[in-house]
């Protein structure tokens, strides 16, 4: 047999059907994002493949929630029509889900991490903040803002949604006031870049003072008049999706804006000093916590809520010229631009320290640059970023002898500084070695692996790659006479191609098995000179389940731990506590591992694999029809499974949708084909391709009886709708675009509808759709008849109309299949009053 068939039938033979990994869940938002002690919340959950439902738990203390969150109907507004290359881009789609937060009255101000799992896995932390003013929500509505009245002080919950939304709220204000506005957005997670504008009642801007905390704005201003003022929020690049939520406080002054020091020693009362808007700079006395907790936020009556950085060590606050011995915790701030903090430390020769300096991770604007020199001035070691995306510095440092050592401190930028500008500097001996354990994630979810993690293509990687080899040296024979023999030049390009196919066969196979061992690769770090093993130990495990790769062998820095979870494993989540094991000193120590946002244990998900997925023909459509529905053919993939199955679209598309409708379609017991409607809307980019992906979900009876919904997605071309867009075969006319409506009044909206003759035989409904937050319209649909154009719409209006901040819909849409449909918008404008 040739080879290069032979290496093609083993790639088939090897997979005749392979069982997809679930598409595990997400979470995209909960709006509002935070509530006020004492009260009771409802929210609304963004999730993705929850499939009607997930479990939800909040973190800490002093809140109550509904373990279990239910899906409800999804609030969606369209927004404007994208174009190409934002059209281009994917983009997810998350379901609502509904909640309630109870917040004690004593609960600790700050965020919560919020999290939520399904038998398709567990999703990954998300923040809730508590807060001590009273809250109110925007009522959501499409169209044009219409602004929401607040009393201040309040705390507003909002989100720019749809794209190109801005969202407006006033207030009443005296003359002489000051009034802070805090928004708050990527504090918290949401991907909102918030600009925000302040406007008198006539919509002159109003000038502001500003200030950016943590990538928000905050503004405030002295009322230059009695009256009204509106706050405008939108998206700095009129972007807006569901997950683009805020939270805005609203209050009159003073407020709290920055302190120094940063943080205080655990157990002690310290001098603090405040300063912000309406505040003159003053001191405050803090009592600090002596409990194991490393932030704590305190909350000033109607001055607004700090945070403070709390440790273990002495701590000194600028200025101080002394030189001190370690350990110890400088707090300072670069109070000018161009300044250089100098702090003097003793230290022995050989003596090992650790310098780590907290500036950007507790909110302050210093771009830090952290140098380290003799007493004479020569530079001995100096850091800038840690790390990629972290740009406070730290070092290790081994004095080469006895003395005095200078500690300088700057702003990366000599343009920069001023009293925000503050720091924490802990120093502390490296001379004891030590370790710390790093976790990349909160969560992680494994797939049950039938053949219990075995390398199931091992042999044919081995033989294959033994192949290549051997086509390797054939083509160096073959290379040596290829000046002499006639049919070298056919047997290279017959090499090559074998070649070509073998390495990616070895690919592929090598994929496959990486994909059923994902890697989970924990980090462990080294501190004063410590080389030496440690072993991970996990609490929590399901006994079914095993974990490879548990020693760091001397020297090792990283782990790539493999979790196999054979098939008799039952579907779950399960808390792991994950310590680290070494010996210092020839005593042997315990370090609990830590996740990335500060949580201790893992949250594993123990995932089955999907037996059935969905398979298709690759296919472009070419001038399909705006407002048309196309039906694309599947075949289905069972693998055993015989139940029930729905198809629907994917929640995360690799594409923007534009407007297509998702259509739940049920498919029989045993069916192994369908067609799925794709619902395309009248409003289209013409030449645009779109690309929708489907996914398939069943419900699993696992070996334990238990029953488990699971979906599988495929964004392979082969399964995706592609198609080109083209104009609509039916279109809506009007001889204006705007109406006259008048309280208690009846009108005639006449209306014409063009056809193309592919079209004409069909009868058509001809109605006035308009949002739901728009009353007091009364309108019949009307049926227009084969090869007729012309209808009227009799529109009656109630004495309580409106409002009309968005447009509505003149619709038509065929009553028989094939469907076929066009919209026009028109605007009515009520009288002036």
């Amino acid at each position: 047999m040739n080879r290069l068939v032979a290496i093609a039938i083993l790639g088939w033979v090897a997979f005749p059907h392979a069982e997809a990994h679930a598409e595990p869940p997400d979470i995209a938002y909960i709006y509002p994002a935070g509530g006020q002690r004492g009260q009771t919340v409802p929210v609304r959950v963004g999730g993705y493949y929850f499939h009607g439902q997930a479990d939800f738990e909040m973190l800490g203390a002093g809140v109550k929630f509904q373990p279990v969150i239910r899906r409800t109907e999804t609030l969606w507004f369209e927004g404007p029509l994208i174009h190409q290359p934002l059209s281009q881009q994917g983009e997810n789609y998350p379901k609502d889900h509904l909640n309630e937060i109870t917040v004690a009255k004593e609960a600790e101000l700050g965020q919560r991490l919020w999290r939520c799992w399904t038998s398709q896995g567990a999703t990954r932390n998300m923040k809730f903040v508590i807060g001590d003013l009273p809250e109110v929500m925007e009522k959501e509505m499409a169209g044009r803002p219409i602004a929401h009245s607040l009393v201040l002080p309040v705390t507003a919950n909002g989100r720019i949604f749809p794209r190109e939304d801005v969202d407006v709220w006033t207030f009443s204000a005296k003359a002489g006031e000051t009034i802070v506005c805090d928004a708050a957005a990527n504090r918290f997670g949401s991907p909102l870049n918030i600009v925000l504008a302040i406007r008198d009642a006539a919509g002159h801007p109003v000038a502001s003072n500003k200030f950016i905390r943590g990538g928000d704005p905050i503004h405030w201003f002295k009322v230059p008049r009695a009256g009204r003022y509106e706050v405008h929020i939108r998206d700095a690049k009129f972007w807006g999706l569901q997950n683009h939520i805020y939270r805005l406080t609203l209050k009159r002054g003073p407020h709290i804006l920055h302190h120094f020091p940063l943080g205080a020693r655990r157990g002690t009362t310290e001098s603090v000093e405040i300063t912000g808007p309406g505040l003159p700079p003053q001191k405050m006395s803090i009592t600090f916590p002596n409990d194991q907790r490393d932030l704590y936020a305190v909350s000033i009556k109607n001055r607004g809520m700090i945070n403070f950085a709390i440790g273990d060590f002495p701590e000194q606050v600028e200025p101080a010229s002394a030189p001190v011995t370690l350990p110890v915790v400088f707090n300072g701030r670069i109070s000018k631009p161009g300044e250089t903090d100098i702090w003097k430390v003793q230290l022995l020769a050989k003596q090992k320290i650790l310098l780590d300096l907290a500036a950007a991770q507790l909110g302050t604007p210093l771009d830090a640059v952290l140098t380290l020199s003799d007493a004479n001035g020569k530079q001995l070691a100096t850091n800038d970023d840690r790390s990629k995306g972290q740009p406070d510095p730290r070092l290790e440092f081994t004095a080469p002898s006895d003395g005095t050592y200078l500690v300088r401190i700057r702003d990366r930028f000599s343009s920069r500084g001023g009293p925000r500008f503050a720091y924490r500097l802990t120093l502390a001996g490296a001379d004891q070695p030590n370790f710390a354990v790093t976790l990349p994630a909160s969560f992680y979810n494994v797939a049950r692996d039938p053949k219990g993690g075995l390398e199931t293509n091992a042999d044919e990687i081995a033989a294959t790659e033994k192949r290549i080899a051997e086509i390797a040296e054939a083509l160096k024979a073959v290379q040596a006479v290829k000046q002499t023999d006639r049919t070298a030049a056919g047997r290279i390009r017959e090499l090559t191609t074998e070649n070509r196919m073998a390495v990616q066969l070895v690919r592929k196979l090598k994929a496959e098995d990486a994909k059923r061992r994902p890697k989970f690769k924990v980090a462990l770090n080294r501190t004063g000179g410590f080389k030496g093993e440690v072993r991970l130990n996990i609490t929590g495990l399901p006994k079914q389940v095993a974990v490879r790769n548990l020693i760091f062998a001397a020297g090792v820095s990283v782990s790539d731990l493999e979790f196999i979870a054979p098939a008799n494993t039952p579907i779950d989540v399960h808390q792991l506590e994950i310590e680290g094991v070494g010996k210092l000193d020839g005593k042997e120590f315990t370090r609990t591992a830590i996740g990335p946002d500060g949580t201790g244990p893992l949250l594993l998900g123990v995932v089955p694999t999907v037996p059935f997925k969905h398979q298709g023909i690759y296919r472009i459509i070419t001038g399909l029809p705006g407002g048309t529905t196309f039906h694309r053919k599947y075949s289905i993939d069972r693998g055993g499974f015989n139940g029930s199955l729905t198809a629907r679209l994917a929640d995360k598309q690799i594409r923007h949708l534009q407007g297509v409708i998702d259509r739940v379609i049920s498919i029989s017991e045993g069916a192994d084909q369908f067609a799925f409607p794709v619902q395309f809307p009248a409003r289209i980019e013409v030449g645009r391709t779109s690309r929708v992906c489907l996914m398939l979900v069943g419900e699993l009876t696992d070996f334990d009886g238990t029953k488990h919904k699971v979906s599988y997605t495929s964004r392979e071309r082969n399964d995706q709708l592609i198609s080109v867009a083209a104009e609509g075969l039916v279109a809506v006319q009007t001889k204006v675009d705007s109406f006259a409506a008048t309280p208690g009044t009846e009108f005639t909206l006449p209306v014409v509808i063009r056809r193309e003759p592919i079209v004409r035989l069909q009868a058509m409904r001809v109605e006035l759709v308009f949002p739901a937050h728009v009353k007091g319209i009364s309108v019949e649909p009307v049926e227009l008849g084969p090869n007729e154009t012309k209808v009227n719409l009799k529109v009656r209006l109630t004495d309580r109309i409106g409002p009309f901040n968005a447009p509505l819909k003149i619709r038509a849409t065929t009553t028989t299949a094939p469907r076929h449909m066009a919209e026009k918008e028109i605007e009515f404008v009520a009288p002036s009053r």
